[in-house]
């Protein structure tokens, strides 16, 4: 029968009273929704829920497939009997004359759904976390309000989670400066550079929002000198004067300080 506490390993997962904090837990309690997304009548709810998935496609006796169409190895027996906790046991059918599938309705048809949703968020996006894409599964899922003990934040939505992820820019930007190294003979110098913010596809970039300089004199310590898109003029002290330069994106990502890639000014 339904029950409102998961137990192990679902309460270690998503712990009690955790279920309605979206960034809350160590992974996903799954329960199983209907293809109208009400929450099945044999899948649990509580305050350990986190997220639905399909798991029938519609409670027993109201019509419509016997739940989830999916791979049954050859041999076994199908039950059309409901099981104990009142989900349909297998119903085997065929797709074009292959008879290795069957119907069936259980939160065992709906987890894998949400374990390859969160599959395909890791391809778009390989810098997330698993937190991160626990967070963005219940962000992302289709609800008609907040979360509630039946459906948890509501029906994962794999497009929607997907688009989601490709958006979410963890990686660092680049400048590089337009000259090399030179002697200049006054007080003062323009430089300039480009930034670039590129990601692989299909990951979107959140662009460069500034590119910072900074300045180290006779070897000491690189110190901020300013911040622009393409360039600044700049005081230039007497002596071996370095710069160097650190992108910022849109998204608050910045580049390391790096002496290598620095241009070094000599003003006897």
């Amino acid at each position: 029968m339904p029950t409102t506490e998961q137990g192990w390993p679902a309460n270690v997962l998503q712990p009690s009273g955790t279920g309605s904090d979206p960034d809350a837990g160590i992974g996903l309690t799954v329960t199983a929704a209907t293809a109208a997304g009400a929450r099945a009548s044999f899948a649990g709810s509580g305050s350990q829920v986190s997220v639905a998935a399909y798991g029938a496609y519609a409670d027993q006796g109201a019509g419509g497939p016997p739940g989830i169409v999916g791979a049954f190895p050859p041999g076994v027996p199908a039950d059309e009997s409901p099981t104990s906790s009142g989900a349909a046991a297998a119903t085997r059918t065929s797709i074009r004359g292959d008879t290795r599938y069957a119907y069936q309705a259980g939160t065992s048809m709906a987890t894998p759904m949400v374990a390859g949703v969160a599959a395909l968020v890791r391809s778009a996006n390989p810098d997330l976390g698993s937190a991160a894409i626990v967070s963005l599964l219940k962000r992302t899922a289709k609800r008609a309000a907040g979360w509630t003990p039946a459906l948890g934040w509501g029906v994962v939505d794999g497009e929607a989670a997907v688009e989601a992820a490709r958006k979410i820019d963890l990686r660092a930007p680049s400048a590089t400066f337009a000259a090399g190294s030179r002697a200049i003979a006054g007080p003062t110098a323009t430089l300039s550079w480009r930034g670039t913010d590129r990601s692989p596809a299909p990951l979107v970039p959140s662009g460069i929002r500034t590119v910072e300089l900074w300045r180290s004199v006779d070897g000491a310590r690189f110190q901020y000198v300013g911040a622009a898109r393409r360039g600044l003029t700049v005081d230039v002290p007497r002596g071996e004067v370095r710069f160097t330069l650190r992108a910022v994106d849109r998204a608050g990502n910045r580049a390391k300080l790096s002496a290598k890639r620095a241009i070094t000014l000599t003003r006897p």
